[in-house]
């Protein structure tokens, strides 16, 4: 990777903002009302995919009878509850993104979230004109771990996945963003790197302290 990259393209759940463990907690809560077992386990398959291939995955869970419609409102009360009592940004969130706009290198988001979600979360955090470019989990046709998302960040950005630098959370996000071609940061969340991912990383770190730390030595 260039010393300082073309563009940084940065995953949203669980790399910005600290939502893996709140979603993690009301799916697994409303799964037990309706007597699914969203073990911890189970939940991995969840992380770093769209909202429907969730939905698609907890409705074959519940098997026949499941009311997926009511399931859905449920998980939506408890989701705004949550965002009305407030959600933490990842530590070094600010600071990063600090240091990239003062640095002129462009941003774009890459996220499987749909953009109400998005909307929800920028009505929290005013982070909306960091972003030169926002890949939202509707706007491709084949969700992470396929590299569409980051390639057309890439592409709307006027430069190459090659020249990029990825920060990701998940496995999944990992996948998509080495497959497209870019310099990829891990910095694990609620998963834990797996051989495939841990070999092709540019870097693993801890927290966006340590990305800021990478980024300027």
């Amino acid at each position: 990777m260039p010393l300082t990259p073309a563009a940084v393209l940065l995953d949203l759940d669980g790399t910005l903002i600290d939502t893996e463990r709140f979603y993690q907690r009301i799916w697994q809560t409303t799964a037990a009302d309706f007597q699914i077992d969203l073990n911890d386990a189970v939940y991995q398959q969840f992380i770093g995919i769209r909202l429907t291939d969730c939905f698609q995955l907890i409705k074959a869970l519940g098997g026949n009878g499941f009311d997926l419609g009511a399931f859905k409102e449920q998980l939506a009360t408890r989701e705004t509850e949550g965002w009305n009592a407030g959600i933490d940004c990842k530590p070094g969130s600010q600071a990063l993104l600090n240091l990239l706009h003062e640095r002129q290198i462009p941003m774009a988001l890459v996220t499987s979230a749909h953009q109400a979600k998005i909307d929800r979360v920028m009505a929290h955090y005013p982070w909306t004109n960091y972003f030169q470019i926002i890949v939202s989990g509707e706007m491709i046709d084949r969700p992470k771990p396929a590299p569409d998302a980051y390639q057309l960040a890439a592409q709307r950005l006027g430069t190459t996945p090659s020249t990029c630098l990825a920060l990701e959370d998940s496995n999944t996000g990992m996948r998509s963003a080495l497959a497209a071609g870019c310099h990829s940061i891990m910095i694990p969340d609620l998963n834990t790197p797996d051989s495939d991912v841990q070999e092709k990383a540019c870097k693993i770190l801890p927290d966006l302290f340590c990305v800021i730390d990478y980024l300027s030595n």
